[in-house]
């Protein structure tokens, strides 16, 4: 159709409108700017509207005004493409301009018979003439009827009247005026077919302090057919944005551009408008081929041959649609894939599903969660938090935990996708902040260093802080306070460039502090904003820090710190004893030099501890060449035994230990036996090895044996495990001085079941060891053997040793 049968000239009401109707959301028609002015310029040119004013006048090719009276609304600018449009005249001047005001309302809407109509004001008789409402944003546009300061519509309450139409519209504001500005945004560079391109701009049509990210609802089509007909390359977008209304920058001109498609590398363009124009934005994303597991899957009944890989299918009653990355049968009779186009409708039971370059039919069964893209225990939590890599460098400043969860990290890195995709619109972070995942650049746009805080660690996460000269802002995503008042912040979504020296006021916590130096840009990763991932390793982006990796994988991954340096982790190295069975006792102890003798003082003695702690400590600093969770041993001298404690972790010359069983022993013990109905041994935190003690008696032992829920044997105690004698477990059982030494096995522990024990250790030079299999006292699980013993060279390769059980025949 041509343009002059989609827009529609009002010349009494002085309206410019697209009619050319909607689908969807989507205009049916767009033309090019150049199109819409010489449209008007063609009509107004005519002899019989030479009386009328011109509405639009062009500044370059590409550059339009559009002149008052004349008004156009909001909806209109949708069916416009590559060009810029503002406007001229509509900002009111009292006894000046008439101007066009807008208005907030209540209560009753207009309806659309209602535009052009005279709208007047009960009691303050303002009037003038309505030219456009939004039923969303509760707003009314009206074209006042004269200058007059008195026709301001300044009431701020009272009923508005439309002649002829709707009555008792509730005013609920002052009325507001000023010029608009319509930007003009195109994309360019490769994008990958299906890859829906969204804009992101505050929920705000005012410059706001605290602004709210919002995807602007699509009224453009990345579909091949449709935007390659327009003129639109295809997969790409030519838009005009409204940037500018009431004379002020929305969000001060940011604006988005993202095109995140799960799958494939992600690419986003931030940029500011602050006047009329036409902008690139450079967009590039192509198949990510570590991230080839789709999050759905669906059965396929009675398919007329195989689906393709990578090509699209279609729900033939719900629409809709997803991209296959895997199937299953000949014919197909699983399909695993990803969404795309409306996300939130997947496929239905029953319905057809049709391939769109196979042609293959099928019958969709009831569609599920798959992959690792639905790892939920992999977290993601916000905030200052200092790591120590045990690289050398000491502590160091994060600003995001991805706790791993012994997850790989190619699940993780997929997972990190998934909460980063186009539809991803809710809340990812773990803790108190607000993140939404497909708005997620990186930590921060900058790093800002502060100094004379008005308290230690003066702001609070997720607040708003604001430049007292610059008028800046930004919202904290981590807080690194050092003590006395200084400190840096991480800051996203920052509006501004702060500058040094200013006042930085938190806006919920009410403190100040000074800018101390120049802001650092933050440059995020746009093909993955968390990270990537490239032959089999995880490079985070900078600030993220990962917890709790496979032991595995301790090598596959390199981090940078808030600060901005690279932070290589240290080569760890597996120690490994395979060939166990059930019950057997496994035991891997440094040396004291090659064929030498168990090295049973470590730390230079041990540092005083004293009784029912959970803590251990020694006199050296515990070297990273330990496992990070173990069995640490104490040598107490005077007593002349070992006691055995199950430690969680360690730093500096602590080791912190499992917090053990605790409880009340029933009747029925012995001096070996322990009974206790109200745990159950079989699931608590209580080992063989493990030391117990009777505190009520002040006596302890070695568990031998976990017997059921209820029983548990242990090394005698003299007076025994009475009814009503409390005990405790994995806590010092005596006070420790610095007579008494430590060493810490490699591996001890007791085999549950068969397999392989092994311990991740960093390699920092060659250790010896002894490897030590035993197992005597056991009837049933593996069989006793006579004791197994092999030297043990761990280097930068690690070290491996299968046992041999050669069973004791003697053993009666």
């Amino acid at each position: 159709m041509a343009i002059s049968d989609d827009f529609t000239i009002d010349y009494a009401a002085q309206t410019i409108t697209y009619t050319g109707g909607f689908t969807g959301g989507k205009p049916d028609s767009i033309y090019t700017a150049n199109e819409w002015y010489t449209y008007l310029m063609d009509t107004f040119d005519e002899l019989g509207q030479m009386d009328d004013p011109i509405p639009v006048e062009a500044k370059t090719p590409t550059e339009y005004v559009l002149l008052f009276p004349w008004f156009m609304d909001d909806e209109s600018f949708k069916a416009l493409y590559e060009g810029s449009i503002r406007t001229s005249g509509w900002n009111r001047v009292p006894t000046v301009n008439n101007g066009i005001i807008q208005i907030v309302y209540s209560t009753v809407d207009p309806t659309g018979t209602d535009v052009g109509k005279p709208i007047v004001h009960e009691t303050d008789n303002d009037s003038g003439v309505l030219v456009a409402f939004d039923t969303t944003r509760k707003v009314l546009w009206i074209r006042p009827d004269d200058a007059t300061a008195a026709n301001n519509f300044d009431s701020g309450s009272g009923n508005l009247d439309i002649t002829g139409g709707t009555q008792n519209i509730v005013q609920t504001g002052a009325s507001e005026t000023g010029e608009a500005i319509w930007y003009n945004i195109y994309s360019l560079g490769t994008i990958e077919l299906e890859t829906e391109i969204y804009v992101v701009q505050v929920n705000d049509f005012t410059e706001v302090s605290t602004p709210t990210l919002t995807k602007l609802p699509a009224w453009w089509d990345t579909d091949t057919d449709f935007t390659a007909a327009q003129g639109v390359a295809a997969g790409h977008v030519d838009l005009l944005i409204k940037i500018m209304e009431l004379g002020q920058l929305i969000d001060k001109g940011y604006l988005l551009v993202m095109a995140r498609q799960y799958s494939k590398s992600f690419s986003h363009f931030q940029l500011i408008g602050t006047a009329a124009g036409r902008a690139a934005v450079p967009l590039s994303t192509g198949d990510d081929l570590d991230n080839t597991t789709g999050w759905r899957t669906v059965s396929v009944g009675s398919a007329s041959g195989n689906y393709i890989v990578d090509e699209v299918i279609t729900g033939g009653s719900s629409g809709a649609k997803g991209i296959v990355l895997a199937e299953t049968g000949d014919p197909t009779s699983a399909l695993f894939y990803y969404l795309v186009g409306d996300i939130t409708v997947d496929f239905t039971n029953g319905e057809t599903i049709t391939g769109e370059q196979s042609t293959v039919t099928g019958t969709a069964g009831t569609p599920a969660d798959y992959g690792p893209a639905l790892d939920t225990d992999i977290t993601v939590t916000f905030g200052d938090t200092q790591q120590d890599l045990n690289n050398g460098n000491g502590t160091r400043e994060y600003s995001v935990v991805v706790d791993c969860n012994d997850n790989t990290l190619a699940e993780v890195y997929q997972r990190l996708k998934f909460l980063a995709r186009r539809g991803s619109s809710s809340d990812i972070d773990a803790g108190a902040q607000s993140v939404i995942g497909e708005f997620y650049l990186g930590i921060g746009d900058a790093r800002v260093a502060y100094n004379n805080g008005s308290q230690d660690d003066p702001f609070t996460d997720g607040e708003v802080i604001t430049g007292g000269t610059s008028g800046a802002t930004g919202i904290v995503t981590a807080r690194h306070d050092t003590g006395a008042s200084v400190g840096f912040l991480i800051l996203r979504q920052v509006r501004g460039t702060f500058q040094n020296l200013e006042q930085l006021s938190g806006g919920s916590s009410g403190h100040t502090a000074d800018v101390n130096g120049a802001p650092t840009p933050l440059p995020p990763v746009t093909a993955s904003p968390f990270g990537t991932y490239a032959g089999g390793k995880f490079f985070g982006a900078r600030g993220v820090w990962l917890s709790n990796v496979l032991g595995s994988e301790a090598n596959n991954f390199q981090l940078i710190d808030t600060t901005g340096v690279v932070q290589i982790p240290p080569q760890t190295v597996a120690i490994v004893v395979s060939g166990l069975q059930q019950y057997d006792r496994v035991a891997v102890l440094r040396l004291v030099a090659q064929g030498g003798a168990i090295n049973k003082n470590e730390f230079s003695g041990m540092a005083a501890t004293g009784q029912s702690l959970a803590v251990i400590n020694v006199g050296a600093t515990i070297g990273s060449d330990h496992p990070s969770a173990g069995v640490v041993t104490v040598v107490a001298v005077d007593e002349e035994e070992e006691h055995q404690y199950r430690y969680t972790s360690f730093t500096g010359t602590q080791f912190t230990l499992s917090a053990g069983e605790a409880g009340t022993a029933d009747a029925g013990g012995s001096t070996t036996r322990l009974v206790d109905s109200a745990v159950n041994f079989l699931t608590g935190d209580i080992e063989v090895g493990d030391m117990i003690r009777n505190v009520t008696n002040d006596e302890y032992a070695w568990v031998v044996k976990i017997v059921d829920a209820d029983n548990i044997d242990t090394t005698p105690v003299a007076s025994g495990w009475g009814d009503g004698d409390s005990y405790e477990s994995n806590q010092t059982v005596i006070a420790y001085d610095t007579s008494d030494d430590v060493y810490v096995p490699f591996l001890l522990e007791m085999r549950t079941s068969a397999g392989s024990s092994s311990a991740t250790i960093t390699y920092s030079t060659d250790v010896y060891a002894t490897v030590r299999v035993r197992q005597s006292s056991e009837v049933g699980g593996g069989g006793r053997i006579i004791p197994f013993i092999s030297p043990m060279t761990i280097d930068s390769d690690g070290a491996s040793v299968a046992a041999i059980r050669t069973d004791d025949e003697i053993i009666a």
